[in-house]
């Protein structure tokens, strides 16, 4: 059912990397929580950041991160 969709918002999952492959045309946009934002923007800036924090992430992405990049 996802591979017949034009867009498919999503974090991070096998399921969707596999959508990919079955429909190359599916529109990908990926949503990354505040908190790998946060760290990547710290990694930009060049701040320490502690492996712990990424892993104490949750998967869900932000409302506002899925509109924007919805709309980029």
């Amino acid at each position: 059912m996802l591979a017949r969709c034009d867009v498919v918002v999503h974090v991070t999952s096998n399921i969707v990397t596999a959508v990919g492959y079955i429909n190359p045309s599916l529109r990908m946009v990926y949503c990354e929580t505040a908190l790998e934002a946060w760290g990547n923007w710290a990694k930009r800036e060049g701040k320490s950041v502690l492996r712990s924090t990424f892993l104490a992430a949750t998967r869900m992405p932000t409302i506002g991160s899925i509109f924007d990049r919805m709309r980029g």
